[in-house]
């Protein structure tokens, strides 16, 4: 599936870089998460000012069959979060699609490369607890998508 820019995601991304200063790194991460979103919406024949819920929760399910990594698909949540809350700002859409849907921090499922192994093996219960979650969500949500990871 191809990539596919859009212009709302460069507003989007400048605005970013103007009112926090995120390295171009995390910007090229971000643009590249959400052209994949684009390119995977338009293969719908949608338009991400057009995505709701169900369509973001499908993009999730689509990405977990496609084995991407937890961190690259909290990295994707936290983008997409970004991107409509710029959108509802904006308002260019009347209602955020990621508002409360999602769990609160699945963008924080991750470790951070300056924590030690000891304050790893403390955070990994509640990590757990934040990953079972989340896939009891997606099972309930689409749960002919998920039948390979079992009951």
């Amino acid at each position: 599936m191809p990539a596919i820019d859009h212009p709302l995601i460069d507003e989007f991304l400048d605005a970013l870089w103007l009112e926090k200063g995120l390295s171009d790194n995390t910007r090229d991460a971000y643009r590249s998460d959400l052209a994949l979103f684009n390119g995977w919406l338009q293969e719908k024949g949608l338009e991400p000012i057009n995505a709701g819920r169900e369509l973001i929760l499908d993009h999730l399910a689509w990405r977990l069959e496609q084995n991407y990594k937890p961190r690259s698909t909290a990295r994707f949540l936290s983008g997409v979060r970004g991107f409509y809350r710029y959108l509802l700002r904006e308002k260019l859409i009347a209602v955020d699609p990621t508002f409360g849907q999602f769990p609160a921090d699945a963008a924080h499922i991750r470790f951070q490369k300056h924590e030690s192994r000891q304050r790893g093996a403390r955070c990994l219960p509640s990590l757990v607890t934040d990953f079972r979650r989340f896939m009891f969500h997606i099972r309930s949500r689409f749960p002919w998508r998920l039948a390979i990871f079992g009951p």
